[in-house]
């Protein structure tokens, strides 16, 4: 049986697998899926910002 897994959660894991662990950027809009994504893995951090020219 193959393993279903959506978008998001195929990015977090390519994220885990290079070794990321802060997400930056702008909560809202299509990125719903992806920060419930991110928010189940205790390795990553997300950081909030207001403007895309905020992040590090």
């Amino acid at each position: 049986m193959a393993l279903q897994i959506n978008g998001a959660q195929a990015l977090v894991r390519l994220l885990l697998a290079a070794q990321m662990r802060e997400v930056f950027g702008i909560v809202g809009g299509k990125l719903g899926p992806l920060l419930h994504a991110v928010a189940q893995q205790v390795q990553l951090r997300f950081v909030g910002v207001r403007h895309e020219g905020a992040g590090p």
